[in-house]
């Protein structure tokens, strides 16, 4: 109670220490380069959004972490691992949470199991390695680090956000295809080795600068993307359908009532000969019957 009465958004202290913060921004942004400028503005939307969704940084960090191997050849001035803070912030905002609700849920579904086995396999085989520091490392921590990933997806990932993470998905491997296809024959030139087709055309590679990780992201990316157009396709299918028979039903129930209606009146016409000289007689006969 003590610490909501201290702590007010609407005190001058909060307005003075946002004002203060958007002029060292504004700063920041004027002396800057327009690259580090650029920097600056993505990641702190990143960073914001991350915060308030962690979905956000799981996005961005998937984004980020097949810039790698572009970033060292096209941009050095720019970290290569600059999906890693991100990761890091994504990971503090979901275990943030979990702490604020006072239960972390560790979940552990069937297919945790493989994934745990197969990173004790690979701890297993650091055992007398050659330059740990260098290569084996590094490559235990990402694998490290999609275990992570996986408990936060199986914790944080609801029915509301899973649209959200299968279109962020599709989004980025849409990017990368449209890399490939820009490599493959619209831009006319590329590397001498990646030629095919007597050098009308080149190997595609996107930002991953080889055309086998490249295309083995994409065999990731592309079964989700036709898994989920034909989950849409069938859907739509079943709905035209059911509007094609529905029109059909309703038909049959009109005709169905009138030819009822119509078969009681001539009941009742028939029972009662003087219905012709009194069609209102008819009618009430034809209503009890």
């Amino acid at each position: 109670m003590i610490c909501r009465r201290r702590f007010n958004w609407n005190s001058p202290l909060f307005y003075a220490t946002l004002i203060g913060f958007a002029g060292v921004y504004g700063l920041a942004l004027a002396r800057l380069s327009l690259l580090n400028a650029c920097l600056l503005v993505f990641f702190s939307l990143v960073g914001l959004g991350t915060l308030i969704e962690p979905l956000v940084g799981l996005l961005a960090s998937l984004f980020l972490g097949i810039l790698w191997a572009w970033l060292r050849a096209e941009l050095p001035a720019v970290p290569p691992l600059i999906a890693m803070p991100v990761l890091a912030l994504t990971l503090a905002a979901w275990l943030m949470r979990g702490a604020a609700r006072r239960k972390i849920r560790l979940y552990t579904p069937p297919s945790f199991f493989p994934l745990a086995l197969f990173i004790g396999v690979a701890l297993y085989s650091l055992w007398d390695g050659v330059e740990l520091p260098v290569y084996g490392l590094p490559e235990l921590l990402k694998w490290l680090q999609i275990l992570a990933l996986f408990w936060l997806v199986v914790d944080h990932v609801n029915a509301q956000l899973l649209p959200w993470l299968i279109g962020g998905l599709l989004l980025i491997g849409g990017f990368q295809a449209a890399v490939g296809l820009w490599q493959f024959g619209l831009r006319g030139t590329g590397p001498d080795h990646f030629t095919i087709l007597g050098g009308r055309f080149y190997r595609a590679y996107g930002t991953f600068e080889q055309p086998n990780p490249y295309a083995g992201y994409l065999g990731l990316v592309f079964p989700l993307g036709v898994g989920l157009l034909a989950h849409w396709s069938v859907g739509w299918l079943r709905v035209s359908l059911l509007d094609e028979r529905r029109p059909t039903c309703a038909g049959r129930r009109i005709s169905t009532c009138a030819g009822r209606r119509i078969s009681t009146c001539g009941l009742g016409s028939a029972a009662h000969p003087a219905s012709r000289r009194n069609p209102c007689r008819a009618r009430v006969d034809s209503a009890r019957l």
